[in-house]
C-alpha cells in the first residue's frame, strides 16, 4: 500500500499553520507543520517530502535548487512575492 503524500507547512503564523495541518490531515495526507526555521531544517535534512507549503521565498528557492523533487506551493497574498517566485520558477523569464 503507498503511503500517504507528505506535506511540510512552513508558516510563522500558528493560526494559519496549523488550519493548513488540520485541513489537509483531514484529507489523508501526513502533514509536518512547523514555522519556517524549523521547516528549512527539514527542507536542509533532506527529509522524504513530497510538498513544500510555505511563504518564504528562500525556502522554496532552497528547494527548487537542491530537491527538485520536492513539489512547492507558495502560500501568500502578496502579489509581488507571487511575482518574484514566478520570475524565478521560470528561469527570470517574466
Amino acid at each position: 500500500m503507498d503511503r500517504p503524500k507528505r506535506i511540510l507547512v512552513a508558516e510563522d503564523d500558528e493560526v494559519v499553520r496549523e488550519t493548513f495541518a488540520a485541513m489537509l490531515s483531514s484529507l489523508g495526507y501526513e502533514v509536518i507543520a512547523h514555522d519556517t526555521i524549523r521547516g528549512r531544517q527539514h527542507v536542509e535534512r533532506g527529509e522524504e517530502l513530497d510538498v513544500l507549503m510555505t511563504h518564504d521565498e528562500s525556502l522554496l528557492q532552497y528547494a527548487a535548487e537542491f530537491h527538485r523533487q520536492i513539489k512547492r506551493v507558495l502560500v501568500s497574498g502578496d502579489l509581488d512575492k507571487v511575482e518574484n517566485c514566478l520570475s524565478y520558477a521560470h528561469g527570470g523569464l517574466m
